[in-house]
């Protein structure tokens, strides 16, 4: 970092600590304005922790320190070149301006952005809903999503928890149906009203099991 001939502003050291990140405490110590300079007081009154949020525009912009605490030790953050905190945030460049044209790609263009799976055996994929659900859905995913629950219950608390596959399986089931067959509340689903019911739901999975998975 280049030497600099006055001290950061408050506003400088923020932006330098929103940047870094990689500490467990900063105070910033503001230098105190000339006795004859007028000043502006803070929004919060005497008995409140102040943060940065309260400061005026011109108390963001007088010059400050910072000691900034980290796992190595203490810093100090001043006008010092040695300071080991990065530099303020540079200008965002500007955006690059394209011209865009609307006319055909040249001929020895088009054959990088051709399609050709004409020869490719299409009769070993699947063929229907679930098994192109499976491609994304493996077991190796939803053996994760079970292994993943337990650990979950078991961190608040509820250590008889367990699941299977196929459980988690009709769990899934449950939450794709809902999306296109929708009810004010999704407890309708085992509702016996006509009008909400899912027989398909209800009849799957009971309805307080539902609940103990969807927490």
């Amino acid at each position: 970092m280049a030497s600099r001939n006055r001290r950061y502003t408050v506003n400088e050291i923020i932006l330098m600590l929103e940047d870094e990140g990689n500490f467990e405490r900063a105070d910033i110590h503001v230098q105190p304005p000339p006795v004859d300079e007028l000043t502006d007081e803070d929004s919060a009154s005497e008995d409140e922790e102040v943060g940065y949020n309260n400061l005026s525009g011109r108390q963001l912009d007088q010059q400050a320190t910072a000691t900034v605490i980290r796992l190595d030790g203490r810093h100090v953050v001043d006008s010092a070149p040695d300071s080991d905190l990065v530099t303020p945030r540079p200008k965002r460049p500007a955006p690059v301006k394209r011209k865009w044209e609307n006319k055909d790609l040249p001929e020895q263009d088009k054959d990088r952005f051709t399609w050709h799976g004409s020869n490719i055996d299409k009769s070993r994929w699947p063929q229907t809903p679930d098994g192109i659900f499976n491609l994304f859905f493996d077991d190796d995913v939803i053996n994760m999503i079970v292994e993943q629950s337990i650990r979950y219950a078991g961190s608040k608390g509820n250590h008889s928890f367990s699941t299977s596959p196929q459980e988690i399986r009709i769990f899934l089931a449950i939450l794709l149906i809902s999306g296109y067959n929708t009810v004010p509340r999704r407890r309708q689903f085992w509702s016996r009203d006509d009008d909400v019911r899912n027989e398909a739901i209800a009849r799957t999975m009971p309805r307080d099991r539902y609940d103990i998975l969807v927490r």
